[in-house]
């Protein structure tokens, strides 16, 4: 029989000492250290009382406690030493270890009666965020605590910890992390989770995250949305049926809104995670499965049309039916044409046609545009059906060149806030017969950091029409000549909405800016019809033309001016060619 021990002391008064010991066999703790002895795991709980001398100070045995068995059916206990490193009570702490011997089963004791013992373990080590224990055997020497992550989250550091034998208690590793990492290969796994990096907190900037995922040959992949939140036509995720390189893709996806699931036609799948340098959201959780062509609840069979029965039947093409036992689910079907590519955000499309040689074509909202081809070809590869190429996006860029009798201009990303740091110039260009007008729809950036200047010219070394903030929604707005500059700059801090302006094409109803003239100065800044402008010379020059310009409607039916612009010139009139003007010299020495 293995011997049993425990013992646990209580604080008593003398005259009613009282020891528990252990009732029933129990494996002795074994020694884990040396000198110090440790040790490995808790003492047994006591249930059976041995009675001390009422007076321990009378004993013969003192100090030691003369202690006696009720029931001689006890197993007999080996002689261990039982360490005494620390006592609750530090005035009374035990001047050794407590001796249990057989069979004289002498306890010495501290003078106050007050026994304690303490085990020595390890603290608690925790749980990781998105993380669980698998398994805990305690924070005693040698005991182990495995870990692991949560769907979709990557362990780093050990799943294991132990606690260390020795003079300290601690355990052999730092507690683990679950970690969603940026990107990953899954391969003949039969389910799984993919999150954006850091999930559910904002990812990164600037990533550029593959994920792969790989199943048994025949079968295909399913993936479906637990939630999704990226900012749109700028943090983009693509999936492809097969490796991208192949350019098939299935879905392009941004913004907020919950995707459809999506389902391959291979067995591999690659998504792609692209996010840019600014606005970060809280990313995506999706779950992936290995799918074969037919899952079934119960048992279930192909048969030939040849071989139906009475049994329920369901046609999944010309040549076979399901015969099913029970009742059954249809998860998977074969591919007949391509799937529905969808209409971009801030766009529409014409074409709703979805068979190999079908053509859909994409067009952006006024104001965006389109990135990528407008116009895309169901193809098909042997069993495999897919758009050439990939369907487009439609973003609000920042600045470019304009031409055209109308138009818009959108801030960058909207209507959702525009990046920090931004440097936007649009250039707006109609024929040299017009004039433009802009109107602004809708207005909200930052007073004293973000501004909008709009320039009657090409550069910003025209004249400037006016600097804009805030989100006061301001007047209409018109420049002289047929070209616009507009500039936008924000901050690298708060972001609003930005603004959402109109410019149209208008004929011109004033006279072209008539210019100045070198050495003069001109009168007048209103160049429409009936107007007048006035030219005078520097002192020294003189005019040469006509003095006055007036703005009249041409034979062209055009506003033009009604005479040349004059010019000054250096006055040399003071020496008439017909005559001698004799000028005295001054300080003139005459050499003799």
């Amino acid at each position: 029989m293995s011997p049993s021990f425990n013992i646990t002391i209580r604080h008593v008064p003398p005259s009613s000492c009282a020891i528990h010991i252990l009732s029933h066999p129990c494996p002795v703790p074994s020694v884990l250290s040396d000198p110090i002895p440790i040790l490995s795991h808790p003492i047994p709980s006591c249930s059976t009382l041995i009675l001390c001398h009422p007076n321990p100070f009378a004993s013969p045995f003192y100090p030691n406690l003369s202690c006696m068995i009720p029931s001689p059916s006890y197993v007999p206990l080996l002689s261990i030493h039982i360490p005494f490193p620390s006592c609750p009570f530090p005035s009374h702490r035990h001047p050794g270890p407590i001796l249990i011997s057989s069979p004289s089963y002498l306890i010495p004791s501290c003078p106050t009666l007050i026994l304690c013992f303490e085990l020595s373990h390890c603290d608690e080590p925790g749980v990781p965020q998105f993380g669980s224990k698998v398994s805990d055997q305690g924070h005693f020497a040698g005991s182990v605590i495995t870990y692991r992550c949560d769907p979709g989250y990557g362990l780093h550091g050990s799943s294991i910890l132990r606690c260390m034998t020795g003079e300290r208690r601690t355990w052999d590793h730092p507690l683990p992390s679950c970690i969603a990492e940026c990107g990953g290969s899954f391969k003949a796994e039969s389910s799984g989770r993919i999150l954006s990096p850091g999930y559910p907190f904002p990812y990164d900037n600037n990533l550029r995250c593959t994920w792969t995922i790989e199943v048994d040959s025949g079968n295909t992949v399913s993936l479906q949305f637990l939630a999704f939140d990226t900012e749109a036509s700028h943090d983009i995720l693509k999936v492809w049926d097969g490796h991208p390189e192949n350019e098939m893709a299935l879905r392009e996806v941004s913004g907020s809104l919950l995707p459809e699931g999506i389902h391959s036609t291979l067995n591999l799948v690659t998504i792609q995670f692209e996010t840019d340098f600014y606005i970060s959201k809280s990313g995506f959780a999706i779950d992936f499965s290995n799918r074969s062509p037919i899952e079934s609840w119960y048992r279930a069979k192909l048969i030939s049309e040849q071989d139906i029965s009475s049994c329920g039947e369901y046609v999944l093409s010309e040549k076979w039916s399901l015969g099913v036992i029970h009742s059954f689910h249809l998860a998977g079907s074969i591919a007949t044409a391509c799937r529905d590519p969808g209409t971009p955000m801030n766009g529409s499309r014409i074409g709703e046609g979805k068979e190999p040689g079908d053509t859909v074509t994409f067009t952006c909202d006024p104001g965006y545009n389109l990135q990528g081809e407008s116009r895309i070809t169901c193809i098909q590869v042997e069993n495999r059906f897919y758009w050439q190429p990939s369907p487009p996006t439609c973003i609000a860029p920042c600045g470019g060149n304009i031409t055209g009798s109308s138009g818009f201009i959108l801030s960058p990303n909207f209507p959702h806030p525009y990046p920090h740091s931004k440097d936007c110039d649009w250039f707006i260009t109609v024929h040299p017969d017009y004039v433009i007008s802009l109107a602004f729809i809708s207005f909200s950036i930052e007073p004293n950091y973000d501004f909008l200047y709009i320039y009657d010219g090409p550069h910003s070394n025209s004249h400037l029409i006016g600097t804009f903030q805030d989100s006061k929604l301001p007047e209409k707005v018109e420049c002289s000549s047929n070209i616009m500059h507009i500039a936008f700059r924000s901050d690298g801090s708060v972001s609003y909405t930005g603004f959402h302006l109109e410019y149209k094409a208008k004929l011109r109803e004033a006279c072209f800016d008539p210019g100045s003239v070198m050495n003069g100065t001109r009168l007048g800044a209103d160049y429409k019809l009936g107007s007048t402008v006035t030219f005078h010379c520097d002192p020294g020059y003189q005019l040469l033309g006509y003095s006055s310009l007036t703005c009249i409607m041409g034979n062209t039916n055009r506003p033009e001016w009604n005479r040349a612009l004059p010019s000054c010139q250096e006055n040399n009139s003071r020496c008439a060619l017909d005559s001698v003007q004799v000028c005295p010299l001054v300080n003139y020495v005459k050499s003799l």
